[in-house]
């Protein structure tokens, strides 16, 4: 679930000495109908670099066609045993898809998460506070207004809970308050879940707007489903539709397929199409993601 990693509840033992890790991701774009002039090209869409010592965790990321920038940046203090206090740039992991590659479950990111992004809500610069309510992970955080205002800043609410009531199924629930004065979509409001049984995994996710204008967006799905067959190799499936206020639905699907060639080095085969309700086109993909 999408409180793992770096924004985990206190009490996580990090290392006295900085640990340096990262990841790069590799694309060969095969087939582009929305822009053919892009057919057969490489990219390498994201690069990253983490260090993190018992303190403070650091983020930089970029691309061929970007420069290296800070992704996030934040310290860390432990309050408890099980509470931790947090402060800088950090992910809000709202929606069930990610930012960064090696987290994504898919080569394109999801719909929802795109939405997430568009208005600032994937990451917050703030203060946030995680940890331990009975069986359940939580993180509250209070960040600068993520949406796009006009006039006085404001502020932002973030809240995170995720559990696991039984084996195999993991839920979460998340919601980020944003300022309406200006434009953006109002309060964003997400509840995702993945369920896995004998190899078998199956994910829903739905995240809902409020007073959007028209043309913005009102709320959406994201289903997905997949096999690991084992020895590395897995396939999956997602099916997911966004909905505008008072504008066309904006659909998505995806086949996916990818094999581990080595514990740090993972193959994929991205088969996606996208219909807006005004075109309806395809982007097919090999991506290579290896991790350090």
């Amino acid at each position: 679930m999408a409180l793992t990693g770096p924004l985990t509840a206190a009490g996580s033992a990090y290392a006295a000495e900085p640990t340096v890790s990262g990841f790069t991701d590799v694309q060969w774009l095969l087939t582009n109908e929305a822009d053919e002039d892009q057919e057969g090209q490489f990219s390498v869409p994201q690069v990253e670099v983490d260090v993190e010592t018992d303190n403070l965790y650091v983020a930089i990321a970029g691309s061929d066609s970007d420069s290296f920038g800070v992704g996030q940046a934040y310290f860390m203090h432990n309050l408890n045993d099980a509470w931790q206090f947090r402060g800088g740039l950090f992910d809000s992991n709202i929606t069930a898809d990610a930012g960064a590659a090696v987290d994504m479950e898919f080569t394109q990111n999801s719909l929802l998460f795109g939405v997430l992004d568009s208005v600032g809500g994937a990451a917050l610069t703030g203060v946030a506070v995680s940890g331990a309510v009975g069986p359940a992970n939580v993180m509250v955080g209070y960040a600068n207004d993520s949406s796009v205002t006009t006039g006085e800043r404001k502020n932002s609410v973030a809240l995170l809970v995720n559990a696991t009531p039984m084996e195999g199924l993991d839920v979460e629930f998340g919601m980020l308050t944003q300022d309406k004065d200006g434009d953006g979509v109002g309060n964003l409001m997400d509840i995702n879940g993945t369920y896995m049984i004998n190899g078998f995994t199956v994910g829903l996710d739905y995240l809902s707007g409020a007073d959007g204008d028209t043309g913005e967006f009102d709320n959406g799905y994201s289903f997905w489903g997949g096999y690991d067959f084992g020895n590395g190799f897995n396939v999956k499936a997602r099916i997911e539709s966004v909905s505008l206020v008072d504008g066309d639905d904006v659909d998505a699907t995806e086949l996916y397929a990818s094999y581990a060639l080595s514990e740090n080095l993972a193959v994929a085969l991205s088969l996606h199409n996208t219909d807006n309700g005004t075109t309806d086109f395809d982007t097919n993909t090999v991506e290579f993601v290896a991790t350090s």
